[in-house]
């Protein structure tokens, strides 16, 4: 949701010529357009004359989606009058501000004897660019692994974009 300002400069300030600096954008973690505009991946600056400075600015976008910082590169390729670029490239760096998901167990189900399925959702407060991993573990309460219920340990995946992912289990009828 803000700017990456990239300086070009140069070193020899021509007194009687603007000086045109091309480059392009490139994808790296973050993708243009939906991390930020990389402006159909080329554009200009211009160093007026009599000037030794220009920007690149290149706007990010705010998301809700916990994706860690992601960057892109803009690379310096061609400027006008003859000069020569010594350093053509410098990556952009997008800080994420979504911090990771708080990770909840939700909806613990009542179920009859003989029911399969979920039990309870693993849930987070919010969706990942990336699959979640959580590891999981039965506990025994007033009902017993093995004698009221199977619930095997494991591991849920909560699939990039989405919020939940259900338990299984299994209860057991014993009449």
């Amino acid at each position: 949701g803000a700017f990456i300002n990239f300086d070009v400069n140069i070193d020899v300030v021509d007194t009687s010529n603007d000086t045109i600096i091309n480059y392009t954008v490139s994808d790296g973690t973050a993708t243009d357009p939906s991390d930020y505009d990389g402006g159909g991946g080329s554009g200009s600056v211009t160093i007026p004359k009599f000037g030794s400075t220009a920007q690149i600015s290149i706007a990010t976008y705010d998301d809700s989606i916990f994706e860690g910082n992601e960057n892109f590169t803009v690379i310096l390729t061609s400027v006008s009058r003859g000069n020569s670029i010594s350093d053509a490239s410098a990556t952009g760096i997008i800080i994420d501000d979504e911090g990771a998901p708080v990770i909840n167990i939700v909806n613990a189900a009542q179920a009859p004897e003989g029911t399969t399925g979920s039990i309870a959702d693993i849930s987070l407060s919010h969706a990942a660019s990336v699959d979640i991993n959580v590891d999981y573990t039965f506990a025994d309460g007033t009902a017993s692994n093995g004698v009221d219920f199977t619930g095997v340990d494991g591991t849920a995946t909560v699939t990039a974009g989405l919020t939940t992912v259900g338990i299984p289990a299994t209860i057991i009828t014993d009449g």
